[in-house]
């Protein structure tokens, strides 16, 4: 965990340069896919307490709901429903090509298939 402010959030690495080179949140991968952090995990384990996630995700350096970001798994692992809930069916409503499930680019090529995988 680091300190930010007297907020406690999960660390990226022990040691980092914080130079940003895309728009992931490196930190939220205790959540997923490694399920470290997870509403309704085992309570008896040594990362019970899901406030370093909940917070983590919270001020999440880039929130992102389209193309590959994995906002709307992190937000259904730690039990944040409703706002996992409205994520998929937002990506649902992206635009597509021609046909359904060919959603329009947003970060590599056309048609984008990551908006529909993490939906």
């Amino acid at each position: 965990f680091d300190e930010e402010g007297t907020t406690t959030m999960l660390a990226v690495a022990e040691a980092w340069t914080p130079v940003t080179r895309n728009v992931e949140n490196p930190a939220l991968t205790a959540i997923f896919p490694f399920r470290i952090f997870q509403h309704g995990k085992d309570p008896r384990g040594p990362f019970k307490n899901l406030n370093p996630a909940l917070n983590s995700y919270i001020h999440r350096p880039f929130p992102c709901n389209r193309g590959w970001c994995q906002d709307a798994i992190d937000a259904a692992h730690l039990g944040i429903t409703q706002q996992a809930v409205d994520m998929v069916v937002d990506r649902f409503r992206s635009p597509t090509e021609r046909f359904p499930g060919f959603f329009q680019q947003h970060f590599d090529y056309t048609p984008e298939v990551d908006t529909g995988s993490v939906a």
